[in-house]
């Protein structure tokens, strides 16, 4: 799947701006980061926009996701949670507006996820 998800970036000519991280579930179905892999990808740099997506877990496999991430992002970075209309989604949602200096301004429905197909000229 990353595969694909980098391939698309290319097509949009986003290679430059854009990293696709692949992050292993644990066994209770929570994704695993390696602070160190993040530091080298990013460098000095911090993240501007984030996507969480992946694979339907436990109720709270994607609640960690974004603490997680966090420290490794600039203030103000947007980001983005896909399939979030499902109730184990809306349960995380729920859980990260009690967290400090995240926001959840809510849900915009664009369909199933992202279409990163470039325009058609």
């Amino acid at each position: 799947m990353k595969k694909v998800v980098e391939t698309r970036v290319h097509r949009c000519g986003l290679d430059r701006h854009v990293n696709v991280m692949h992050s292993p579930l644990s066994k209770r179905g929570e994704y695993q980061f390696d602070p160190n892999m993040l530091r080298a990808d990013l460098g000095s740099d911090k993240a501007d926009w984030i996507v969480i997506d992946g694979p339907s877990g436990p109720e709270d496999g994607r609640g960690s996701t974004l603490p997680s991430l966090a420290p490794f992002c600039r203030p103000g970075t947007r980001w983005f949670l896909d399939d979030a209309y499902r109730d184990k989604e809306l349960s995380v949602l729920n859980k990260w507006t009690t967290l400090n200096g995240i926001m959840v301004d809510g849900i915009h429905p664009i369909g199933k996820g992202l279409d990163l197909r470039p325009p058609q000229t």
